[in-house]
């Protein structure tokens, strides 16, 4: 997640930086349903606040269903 964030800030596009942490990880050992938002996807998520530049988790999502 601090990658991700780092990525982002880097780049200026956050979403850049967290898709390069999710998405093309996944893609790249054939997990097609996982790594990014969409509808028929697996829906595993996380929810996070910056404090400090770090980041906060604040909630864990696992095939749509809240687990922390």
């Amino acid at each position: 997640m601090l990658a991700a964030l780092q990525l982002g800030d880097m780049w200026g596009d956050l979403a850049r930086g967290l898709g390069t942490v999710t998405h093309a990880p996944a893609r790249a050992v054939g997990l097609d349903d996982r790594g990014v938002i969409a509808i028929g996807k697996r829906a595993d998520l996380i929810r996070f606040a910056r404090f400090e530049h770090a980041p906060v988790l604040h909630g864990v999502w696992s095939e749509g269903r809240r687990i922390g």
